[in-house]
């Protein structure tokens, strides 16, 4: 097992659940310097580029690019699609019952929201 560079000498779950990690520079999700953007942000933005605009749509275009394992889950996409639509200026406009993509079950009926790009 190895262990993390974070003071305490946290575990690196990623290592101990996957026996090492994942490639050099995990994790891979880093910003980018120029666009200010992770990876997931980018593909969110891809996805509606290409005119998808339901959350289960933006989710499954995001996770086919992916590479294996995928660390996240809807919950963290809907929050990274919020974080583009607080931007300022706004990188996204979301329609819906809420202003935002519901963080937690039951909260709004996802399949009532649609994202668009804010220009849109």
């Amino acid at each position: 097992m190895t262990r993390s560079t974070i003071p305490g000498d946290v575990f690196v779950w990623h290592d101990i659940l996957y026996n090492g990690p994942r490639k050099p520079g995990w994790p891979d999700d880093v910003t980018d310097k120029v666009t200010g953007l992770g990876k997931l942000e980018k593909f969110v933005l891809e996805a509606v580029c290409s005119g998808l605009k339901t959350p289960m749509d933006i989710y499954s275009f995001v996770s086919a690019r992916e590479t294996p394992p995928q660390y996240w889950g809807d919950i963290t996409l809907w929050e990274k699609i919020n974080a583009l639509a607080d931007k300022n200026p706004p990188l996204v406009k979301i329609e819906g019952p809420n202003a935002r993509l519901p963080q937690w079950e039951g909260i709004a009926d996802l399949t009532l929201f649609r994202v668009y790009l804010y220009n849109e």
